[in-house]
């Protein structure tokens, strides 16, 4: 199971299409932001543990430049069996969160090349995904606020 935060996850597959768009000067790729898909994952991993067909379950995150890019395995049911790979899943992805600073530079980066190449439907999928990013950084602030009612 590759690991990754939503939030990398729609902006990779922004920069993707716009790789393409820059090299190709049109892309079929579907840049559709699906919030609910990576909301299953978790659910699908119990699913697969409790039906025990697999002799391993195991979490990788994607790789750096120091691993030519490729997946580092972080967790394998095998050979930490009192962790379930749920736990381990979510755990990746939490450490990955995207900086509020990263997202901003990247969606105006995003930005200028959708606008460049007139992607109008796109443009709009980004700002969509980009009011979404605001609102669950707003709501954590609020309820990280030490005046929150909602602790």
């Amino acid at each position: 199971i590759l690991a990754v935060n939503p939030d990398e996850e729609n902006l990779s597959m922004f920069m993707r299409f716009c790789k393409l768009i820059k090299k190709d000067g049109e892309c079929r790729r579907n840049t559709r932001v699906d919030e609910d898909s990576v909301v299953k994952i978790p659910e699908n991993i119990e699913k697969m543990d409790g039906m025990r067909i697999f002799d391993d379950i195991t979490v990788s995150v994607r790789g750096d430049e120091h691993t030519d890019y490729m997946p580092v395995q972080i967790y394998s049911k095998a050979e930490t069996p009192n962790i379930a790979p749920t736990h381990a899943y979510k755990s990746a992805i939490n450490k990955e969160k995207v900086s509020e600073e990263d997202f901003e530079k990247r969606y105006f980066e995003l930005r200028a090349i959708l606008e460049k190449y007139k992607q109008e439907v796109q443009i709009q999928r980004l700002d969509d995904f980009y009011k979404q990013y605001k609102a669950r950084q707003q709501n954590l602030r609020k309820f990280d606020s030490p005046f929150s009612d909602d602790r």
